[in-house]
């Protein structure tokens, strides 16, 4: 009996690190296939990855929940840097960005990052534009310190406290750092390639989520859904504007829930 329960520790023990290992392996792929392409920046809540293109006006790009700078320099970006000096960043824990393990991951405290990263840049009142989660954060740093943006350019933004816990993200909320390692480092990778083929084949037999939203939520108002054009952030950088402040902030939101402008 005891030689059986030695056998399974064993195998337990050599499936956890094979599966570590696995993961660490699969990691090192896309870090290797995808190496860093912007630069590095230390700061209080963490190393900050970052890329800054460009010349002219300043724009700050904030990506959302569980995604990177790509999300803006894949495409967006290029169309912008023949005017502006455009900085898209990694948000603290993603992407090549760290996280000090005491370091809070609210909105507020992330918005404080992108200050700091605003000061050590030098940047002079850029404008931010936040998606999704980054425009949770975008609007933060604007309540907070509106000296230091001269406006926002917000596309599909979290602008309201969740009543509850959201069902689609119930998986990441994850509590002890036991089971975090345990989802991370044996679960997350395997599952993730066991059920991409799933995933894809959902995503290509859906209708356009972008367009079926931006219909359904604000049919006559773009600016509601603030889907913008590179187009339209050019001519948003290049006003002169004076200092935002937090009672204009709050105008704007209520007008844009009311659907007026």
């Amino acid at each position: 009996m005891i030689q059986l329960l030695i056998a399974l520790v064993l195998m337990m023990l050599l499936a956890v690190v094979g599966l570590v290992w696995f993961t660490w392996n699969t990691k090192r792929g896309a870090e290797v296939a995808i190496p860093p392409r912007g630069r590095f920046l230390d700061l209080p809540g963490g190393r900050i990855h970052y890329t800054d293109e460009g010349t002219g006006p300043a724009i700050v790009m904030i990506h959302g929940l569980g995604g990177q700078m790509g999300n803006f320099n894949m495409a967006l970006t290029p169309l912008l840097t023949g005017t502006h000096r455009v900085i898209v960043i990694d948000r603290p824990g993603m992407g090549y960005s760290t996280r000090a393990a005491d370091a809070p991951a609210n909105p507020r405290a992330q918005a404080e990052t992108v200050v700091q990263l605003i000061d050590a840049l030098r940047l002079e009142r850029p404008l931010v534009v936040g998606h999704s989660l980054g425009g949770a954060i975008a609007l933060c740093l604007a309540m907070e310190h509106p000296e230091r943006t001269r406006g926002l350019a917000l596309l599909a933004p979290l602008t309201q406290p969740p009543t509850g816990p959201i069902e689609a993200f119930s998986g990441l909320d994850i509590k002890g750092r036991a089971k975090l390692f345990a989802v991370s480092w044996l679960l997350a990778i395997p599952m993730s390639i066991r059920t991409a083929p799933q995933v894809l084949r959902i995503r290509r037999s859906s209708p356009n989520p972008t367009r079926t939203t931006t219909r359904s939520t604000c049919p006559a108002r773009p600016p509601c859904g603030t889907s913008l054009t590179a187009t339209r952030l050019r001519r948003t950088t290049s006003r002169t504007s004076t200092p935002m402040r937090p009672h204009s902030i709050t105008r704007s939101a209520t007008r844009c829930r009311s659907g007026s402008r």
